[in-house]
């Protein structure tokens, strides 16, 4: 038993330093390459991917700081969350099974480990919206790629389904 808690405490350090990583590098990548954004930034576009909407450049940059931080960090708390709320309030299949005193600690383990994924998906996309954001800006007049960012959602569509599907599948098992 204590091998086991000391396995899932490195484990766990390691998904912890893993996404604190990607987190400060898409800070990093944010601030680097924002620099060179006009002082009004075309940060608003309409289906056809013309510019409709403009901020200034601080405000701009701040808000994807911001977005490229925070969420990722809240999405990866969400485990955390999950330990202190009555298990009425939990949606997980068969939450009463899983949150059973003697599986809980195991089952908030597994939570933590998939809230992972979600964290560092949602931090690529960020970085990636803005990689076309800064693109479009480059651009006279500034247009944002329709196609590009269509496929980027589209994949995160994608991944999120796949990760809900591995996650319901996880739960629904009674082992």
């Amino acid at each position: 038993m204590r091998w086991a808690m000391r396995e899932w405490i490195r484990g766990a350090a390691v998904r912890h330093v893993i996404v604190f990583f990607a987190i400060g590098l898409a800070g990093v990548f944010v601030c680097v390459t924002g620099v060179n954004l006009p002082e009004m930034v075309a940060s608003h576009f309409d289906a056809a991917g013309a510019a409709n909407g403009f901020t200034p450049r601080a405000t701009y940059l701040g808000t994807m700081l911001l977005l490229v931080t925070l969420l990722p960090i809240a999405l990866g708390l969400a485990g955390r969350v999950v330990a202190v709320l009555p298990t009425r309030f939990v949606n997980l299949p068969n939450a009463e099974f899983w949150l059973a005193p003697e599986r809980k600690a195991a089952t908030l383990r597994s939570l933590s480990a998939f809230l992972v994924v979600p964290s560092l998906l949602t931090c690529a996309l960020i970085c990636f919206v803005h990689a076309l954001t800064v693109r479009a800006n480059a651009l006279q007049p500034a247009h944002l790629s329709t196609p590009a960012i269509t496929a980027a959602l589209g994949a995160s569509l994608v991944a999120t389904l796949i990760w809900l599907f591995m996650l319901w599948r996880r739960f629904t098992r009674l082992d």
